[in-house]
């Protein structure tokens, strides 16, 4: 059943995307958040969702009367209020929080850059959501808040750790 509802390349088909408005909605607000410029139009939105522009502007519909999303001056879309109100509130729950002191003390015995990272398996993707970095000048410094394909973790145990 999953491939019928993916496509070769991992992306939703239209079928799905008819039946999830909240999915939809959701990989609208991604679109305008990794927007350069901060602002989209239909016909943009359009082609990068693979969607019809008549199921994207009802999409945007629904998404602007929630305050989701918002029409600027040039009849672009971009992020609404209710959206930055909702991503701070959420901020201030930041549920992996309580990780930081583990991950210094991690890197702190290890010398290495310390990662914390969240998967999704619906997107079959990780986020990097916290990391302590190493001193070295030579150092991984992941984009925190972000999706990647990474598909491997490697874990090492120092046998000089407590354990």
């Amino acid at each position: 059943m999953k491939d019928e509802m993916n496509s070769p390349d991992g992306a939703a088909t239209s079928e799905r995307r008819e039946r999830n408005p909240i999915g939809a909605v959701s990989r609208l607000l991604s679109v305008l958040v990794d927007s350069a410029t901060g602002s989209v139009g239909v016909r943009e939105l359009s082609r990068t969702l693979g969607a019809p522009p008549s199921s994207v502007q009802r999409t945007l519909d629904a998404a602007s009367a929630t305050g989701l999303v918002a029409q600027n001056a040039s009849g672009s879309w971009q992020l609404g209020w209710e959206f930055f109100r909702l991503s701070a509130l959420g901020q201030r729950q930041h549920p992996y929080a309580e990780a930081r002191a583990l991950l210094e003390r991690l890197q702190d015995e290890t010398g290495e850059t310390a990662v914390l990272t969240v998967y999704d398996r619906y997107r079959g993707e990780r986020m990097f959501v916290e990391s302590v970095a190493s001193k070295f000048s030579i150092r991984f410094v992941p984009e925190l808040l972000t999706w990647t394909h990474v598909r491997r973790c490697v874990v090492a145990r120092d046998t000089r750790l407590s354990p």
